[in-house]
């Protein structure tokens, strides 16, 4: 169905009008001020209301200057899929792209991304000493989740059901975590190896630049769906593309979506060749 998981969005926005909870709507596991915030979505047809949602994305992206840029990013699978389902993942890096303080309140909405936003951005304004952009994002958090207390004070209790799903989705994650579906050992067993992997990569690799930070993101997230890659859209040139194209028949096959973080790798290999060539001919050297 186009706009499944928009549909779930917009459903559950719809019983809040009802007085009812949106966690009555099946598949709905995001926080209570999502389905808030979407509350004037609710009050439209819901062909409508996807059409108007898809649209707010898309002119997100367009206003970049190359039209070559726009069209590789429309072909990019994991974009391409957000905008077919109705995600919000696309339309929060957007945003945070786009703004500052502003575009990390936005991704409360979205704790998977969020966990990795906040860190990254509070880090970064720490060190340009912009302590203004920290204490808004404090405050657009705080108010955004108390409107959301004051219209449903017990929206937390059921929410906190979200992390048996979470369990679930980590094992299919479209980055390395998803080999937890192929490797000969338990879940909890890959999760904990994968996660001090992925401990010790960020602590050797310390990506401070945006464009590495998020490659690494896309690598090692713990629940990532195939649309989660949509961080990357800034990043997207014709090899990503057709890797993008390969990876979803190829996933499929190899019963592992880990077949995704093959994407993230690829930008970090391109963006540090000349890095990896002196190393290279370094240890040749050494040897």
């Amino acid at each position: 169905m186009l706009g499944f998981d928009f549909h779930i969005f917009w459903q559950a926005a719809g019983t809040i009008i009802q007085g009812q909870s949106p966690y009555a709507i099946a598949g709905f596991f995001s926080p209570f001020p999502l389905a808030l915030l979407l509350v004037p979505f609710s009050l439209l047809p819901f062909p409508i209301a996807y059409v108007i949602w898809t649209a707010g994305k898309i002119s997100l992206i367009l206003n970049i200057k190359d039209p070559w840029s726009i069209f590789k990013i429309l072909l990019f699978f994991p974009v391409t899929f957000d905008l077919m389902q109705g995600q919000i993942d696309l339309l929060v890096f957007a945003v945070l792209m786009k703004t500052s303080w502003q575009g990390v309140v936005i991704s409360s909405l979205r704790p998977q991304l969020a966990i990795w936003i906040i860190p990254f951005s509070v880090w970064h304004w720490w060190r340009q000493k912009k302590y203004n952009q920290i204490w808004k994002a404090i405050a657009g958090i705080a108010s955004l989740y108390g409107l959301a207390i004051v219209f449903a004070p017990g929206w937390w209790v059921e929410w906190f059901n979200a992390p048996k799903i979470a369990w679930f989705y980590n094992q299919q994650s479209a980055s390395l975590f998803g080999l937890a579906t192929v490797l000969p050992c338990s879940h909890a067993t890959a999760f904990i190896s994968i996660s001090i992997l992925a401990l010790v990569s960020f602590v050797w690799l310390r990506p401070n630049h945006p464009r590495t930070y998020w490659q690494w993101v896309a690598f090692f997230n713990p629940i990532a769906h195939i649309y989660s890659l949509a961080v990357l859209y800034d990043q997207v040139d014709w090899t990503v593309v057709v890797l993008s194209l390969i990876a979803l028949p190829a996933s499929a096959m190899s019963h592992t979506n880990a077949v995704w973080a093959l994407i993230p790798l690829y930008l970090f290999l391109k963006d540090h060749k000349s890095t990896i060539k002196r190393a290279t001919i370094l240890s040749t050297k050494v040897y």
